[in-house]
C-alpha cells in the first residue's frame, strides 16, 4: 500500500476511490430532515407556485392549505434544488446529487490546492485516502455546509493567484466576488464570513503598502455585499435571526454560555457526537472529556502551526511577514489567523449574545443552548483551512527525520484508523436489519424515506386528491422528509387522534404511528375506513381517507 501511495501514477486510482465511497456515504446517509427538509419544501412549492412558500394544514379544516414566504432561511439552496430537480425530478435524488456536488468541489478545490503549496503526490494520495473513509468533514455536515465550505476553499485558490500576482484583474476579482456571494445565499452563517478575504486582502496591503492589494480588497467587499444586500432585499429572513444584536446593544450577555464554546473543535475532525450523545451524566467525567478535547486541540494546532510559525514565536513571525510576502506558507498562515479570529469573534458574540432554546442540538448532558455553540458545522471553514496546513506540514517535514515528522505520521495513523473503523460503523447501520438507518444519534429516515414513497405513489394514482402527511413524533412538521412530497404536513397529531379535526372536501391522511396504539389512537382507527400500507419494528404506515 505505501508503494502504491508513493507512485504519482496511483494518483487517480485514490481519487476514484475517495469520490466513489464518499459518494456511496452520501447516497447511504442522506441529510434529509431539520432546515433542509423546509428548504426542499420551499423549492417543490416553487415548481407548483413560482414562490418559496412553506405550506400547512391544521385540524380546524384539513382541506384548507395555508402558506407563507420561507424566510427562517435564505431561499439560495432551495433555487438549486429546483435546478436539480430538473434533472433529479426527485427532491431526495436532488439533495443526494447535491451531497455529491459538494463531495466533488471538496475534493477538487483541495488537490488544487496541495499541488499549489507544492505538496508530494504521496502525501496527496495520502490525503484522499483518508477522506475516503473519513465521516469528517462530511457526514456532520449538510449539504448547504459542505457546498459552501467548498467554495470557500475555491475562493482561497483564486485569492492566492491574485494576492502574489499584486494586479488588479477584474475578472478574477469578479469571480471571487461572486463565489463569496453565492456562500452567503446559502447560508446565513457565511454572511459575516464575506469580510474575511477583503481583511486577507487589506492586511496584506498593510504590509506591503501596494495600492493593487487595497484596491482588490475593496472590490470584493464592495461586490460580495453589495450583492448579498440586493439577494435579501428580494428575499428577505426573519428578524428573529438578527435577534442577537439587539442582545448585543442592550448588553443582555449570557457569560454562563462560554463555558460550552469550543474555538477549536477536534471533534470536527474526528467526529465524536456520537460518543459525546451515549456519554453518562457525571460531570467529573464530562468536564474530564472537554478538558482532554481542549488540550488535544491545541496540541494538534501547534504541531501544525509550528511549521509555519518556528517555535510558535508570533512576534518574530510578524516582524519577518513583510520580507517574506511572497511566501506561499506565510499568506495561508496569515488567511488561517485572520478566518480565526473573524469567525471565533463572531461565533463568541452570538454565543454571548443568544439565550437558552426550550430544547438542544447537543448532548442532553448539555443545557438547552443555540447550535453555534456546540455544533462544529460553525466552524468548517478553519477546518478546511487546517486540512490543508496539516498536508503541507507533513509533506514538508517527511524528508526531515524530526519528532514533527513521527507526530505527523502518529496523528495521521489515529486519523485513518478511526476513519476506517466508524466508516464500517455507519454502514453496518444503514445496510443491517438491526441498524438504525444512520450510525449515530441521528433520527432513522427509512420510515420517512418509506412514507415519502408511497404519498408518490398515491398522487400519481390521483392527481387530484388532497394529500396531508402526519407523524406521530414531531410536535411541528418542519423537519419531515414528508414535507417535500406531494402531500401538505399537519402538526396537529393528537387533536386527530382525538378526531378533534374538520374537513370541507375529501382529503387523504398518509399517518406514521407507532405499532403500539394508545386508546385514542385505537378509536380514531374504528371511527374511520383506514389501509395499513408499511409494518416497520416500532411504526406504522397507515391511509385514511375522509370523505
Amino acid at each position: 500500500m505505501i508503494q502504491l501511495l508513493k507512485k504519482s501514477k496511483f494518483f487517480y486510482l485514490f481519487f476514484v476511490l475517495a469520490i466513489f465511497l464518499r459518494i456511496l456515504s452520501a447516497s447511504f446517509n442522506p441529510i434529509l430532515t431539520s432546515d433542509y427538509s423546509i428548504q426542499l419544501e420551499a423549492a417543490k412549492n416553487y415548481h407548483n407556485s413560482g414562490k418559496f412558500n412553506l405550506n400547512w394544514v391544521n385540524a380546524e379544516n384539513l382541506s384548507q392549505i395555508q402558506s407563507q414566504p420561507m424566510n427562517g432561511w435564505p431561499v439560495g439552496s432551495s433555487f438549486i434544488y429546483v435546478l436539480l430537480n430538473w434533472f433529479t425530478g426527485n427532491l431526495i435524488y436532488s439533495q443526494i446529487l447535491f451531497q455529491c456536488i459538494g463531495v466533488l468541489l471538496f475534493l477538487i478545490a483541495s488537490v488544487k490546492l496541495l499541488r499549489y503549496f507544492s505538496v508530494s503526490d504521496y502525501h496527496i494520495n495520502l490525503f484522499l485516502l483518508l477522506f475516503a473513509f473519513n465521516p469528517s468533514p462530511f457526514y456532520y455536515l449538510g449539504p448547504t455546509d459542505l457546498f459552501t465550505a467548498s467554495l470557500f476553499l475555491w475562493i482561497i485558490y483564486h485569492s492566492f493567484w491574485e494576492v502574489r500576482a499584486a494586479q488588479f484583474r477584474l475578472k478574477a476579482l469578479l469571480l471571487i466576488s461572486i463565489l463569496s456571494f453565492i456562500t452567503a445565499t446559502v447560508r446565513l452563517a457565511c454572511i459575516p464570513n464575506l469580510i474575511i478575504l477583503p481583511l486577507f486582502f487589506f492586511v496584506v496591503y498593510l504590509y506591503s503598502k501596494r495600492k493593487e492589494h487595497l484596491w482588490q480588497s475593496v472590490t470584493i467587499l464592495s461586490i460580495s455585499v453589495i450583492l448579498t444586500f440586493i439577494f435579501y432585499k428580494i428575499y428577505p429572513f426573519n428578524s428573529e435571526r438578527t435577534g442577537f444584536l439587539s442582545n448585543l446593544i442592550h448588553g443582555n450577555l449570557f457569560f454562563n454560555h462560554l463555558k460550552w464554546f469550543d474555538p477549536f473543535p477536534i471533534k470536527a475532525l474526528l467526529f465524536t457526537r456520537p460518543i459525546e450523545f451515549h456519554l453518562p451524566h457525571l460531570s467529573a467525567l464530562i468536564l474530564t472529556y472537554r478538558i482532554s478535547l481542549l488540550l488535544i486541540s491545541f496540541g494538534f494546532l501547534a504541531l501544525i502551526l509550528n511549521n509555519f510559525i518556528p517555535n510558535l514565536k508570533f512576534k518574530a513571525w510578524i516582524k519577518n511577514f513583510k520580507k517574506n510576502m511572497a511566501n506561499k506558507n506565510y499568506l495561508l498562515t496569515l488567511l488561517f489567523l485572520v478566518s480565526f479570529a473573524v469567525i471565533t469573534g463572531f461565533i463568541a458574540m452570538q454565543s454571548l449574545t443568544t439565550g437558552p432554546e426550550n430544547n438542544s442540538f447537543g448532548p442532553s448532558w448539555m443545557p438547552p443552548l443555540w447550535t453555534f455553540v456546540y455544533a462544529t458545522r460553525y466552524f468548517v471553514y478553519l477546518h478546511f483551512i487546517i486540512i490543508v496546513l496539516y498536508f503541507i506540514g507533513y509533506s514538508e517535514n517527511q524528508n526531515v527525520g524530526n519528532k514533527s515528522l513521527k507526530l505527523y505520521k502518529l496523528t495521521y495513523s489515529i486519523f485513518l484508523v478511526w476513519a476506517i473503523l466508524y466508516w464500517g460503523f455507519i454502514n453496518y447501520q444503514f445496510l443491517s436489519k438491526k441498524g438504525n438507518g444512520g450510525g449515530s444519534e441521528w433520527v432513522n429516515e427509512k420510515v420517512a424515506i418509506a412514507t415519502f414513497r408511497e404519498i408518490q405513489t398515491i398522487k400519481s394514482e390521483n392527481l387530484s386528491a388532497q394529500i396531508v402527511s402526519i407523524h406521530h413524533k414531531n410536535k411541528k412538521a418542519e423537519g419531515l422528509v414528508t414535507n417535500y412530497s406531494a402531500a401538505t404536513p399537519c402538526d396537529d397529531y393528537e387533536k386527530i387522534m382525538r378526531n378533534e379535526f374538520k374537513n370541507s372536501s375529501p382529503v387523504t391522511l398518509i399517518i406514521t404511528m407507532p405499532k403500539n396504539l394508545s386508546p385514542n389512537e385505537k378509536k380514531f382507527l374504528n371511527t374511520h375506513a383506514f389501509k395499513v400500507l408499511k409494518v416497520f419494528d416500532q411504526e406504522l404506515i397507515v391511509k385514511v381517507d375522509l370523505t
